[in-house]
């Protein structure tokens, strides 16, 4: 409400968001901006509520069919590990941001623990195949058929592991531009990118993490 009063008062022409997290990122703002007819950059409320949950991005991605590790939801009760995933495996919220509570399990007793700890703490969350590989990040600018990707950015965590000290401490994380990736693996992380982007309905600007698994396949 005090965005809306703030943006009317300054009889705002557009809403630049720079909001990082919820409730900038998630749906929130960009619905009441939408409910008060104020125009505003970036993705519309429904993309961005997809976009803050990773499980419902991944289903939005699998309908689509464009590859995203296999994954299971975290109920509460002692997980059960499908035959399809195994150790390591990446536990992680269903909706924060910067990696923050994401961690890596190498056994049960790690498994149960940590997922106790992940739903007591944020009331959700998911376990996934821990892909290892290059972590790659591609911006991508404009809308529908008309987005572009903009170069890909590798990044190399110095401790192994691109997580929330990674990446906001100066000189923990190495930045490669443009991605030292092969011709034909480069095009087509793009063109998986853009697609993404596509499929949910994101417009304006946004950006697609991947990690490119050893095997070469994008994620």
């Amino acid at each position: 409400e005090d965005v809306v009063r703030a943006l009317e008062k300054f009889n705002a022409d557009v809403a630049f968001i720079m909001l990082h997290g919820k409730p900038g990122e998630d749906g929130t703002v960009q619905d009441v901006l939408e409910k008060n007819g104020i125009p505003y950059t970036g993705s519309d409320s429904r993309a961005s509520a997809i976009c803050i949950d990773k499980v419902k991005t991944k289903i939005e991605l699998i309908k689509a069919k464009l590859p995203t590790p296999e994954y299971f939801v975290l109920d509460g009760a002692p997980p059960k590990i499908p035959p399809a995933l195994q150790f390591p495996l990446i536990v992680k919220p269903l909706d924060e941001g910067s990696s923050f509570g994401v961690q890596i399990v190498e056994n049960d007793q790690q498994l149960l623990r940590i997922a106790h700890e992940t739903i007591t703490q944020f009331g959700n969350g998911f376990v996934e195949e821990y892909i290892r590989g290059k972590e790659i990040t591609i911006g991508i600018l404009g809308t529908g058929e008309k987005a572009i990707t903009l170069p890909i950015l590798e990044l190399r965590p110095k401790s192994g592991f691109y997580d929330f000290q990674a990446k906001y401490t100066v000189g923990m994380t190495e930045f490669i531009l443009p991605a030292e990736l092969s011709k034909e693996l480069y095009q087509r992380s793009q063109d998986i990118a853009l697609a993404a982007y596509r499929t949910i309905g994101c417009r304006g600007f946004g950006r697609v993490d991947m990690m490119v698994a050893q095997d070469g396949t994008p994620f």
